[in-house]
């Protein structure tokens, strides 16, 4: 009797086990410009920032990068966040994550879009937000190099 309970409560356990949310690590780095603005990017790998001449250049391994104009950028702090899902500040003006198929931006304003240019100033990609404010841009077809991601009041490069 007893192995068919522990067996029972195994079974059970492992249930649970598997319908429950797998937690990851988010790292969020937090960009606070000198015009009072807080942009966040969310990256699933932790970020390298560096600084390159008059840029402030961020990495991670295996996904696009992003580089930022350093005369516009007051200070910046990266967090590190173990959740199901990814971490989200009530200060930022834009929270961006940025992977190898999509650019994604929350806080976009009706009607302003994402507009992705590359280096020519050619409009490579774009795309409008939702209701909600939620725009996602597909760079999954994009050559590798350098690209300005162009928002409402805000732009940055990133490299593919």
């Amino acid at each position: 009797m007893k192995k068919y309970i522990l067996s029972a409560l195994t079974a059970i356990f492992a249930v649970l086990w598997a319908s429950a949310e797998e937690m990851v690590t988010v790292y969020s780095l937090y960009v606070n410009t000198v015009s009072g603005d807080q942009i966040e990017y969310a990256f699933e790998k932790k970020p390298v920032a560096t600084f390159e001449g008059d840029n402030l250049i961020i990495t991670v391994t295996d996904a696009p990068g992003v580089e930022y104009p350093m005369n516009e950028v007051k200070n910046i702090t990266i967090q590190g966040k173990e959740e199901s899902g990814v971490a989200e500040s009530e200060n930022a003006k834009y929270q961006i994550r940025i992977t190898d198929s999509y650019i994604t931006v929350k806080g976009v304003a009706e009607p302003n879009g994402v507009e992705v240019y590359s280096l020519s100033g050619v409009l490579v990609a774009k795309a409008s937000p939702d209701q909600s404010g939620n725009c996602e841009v597909s760079i999954e077809n994009l050559a590798q190099g350098v690209y300005v991601v162009s928002l409402p009041g805000h732009s940055f490069k990133f490299v593919k």
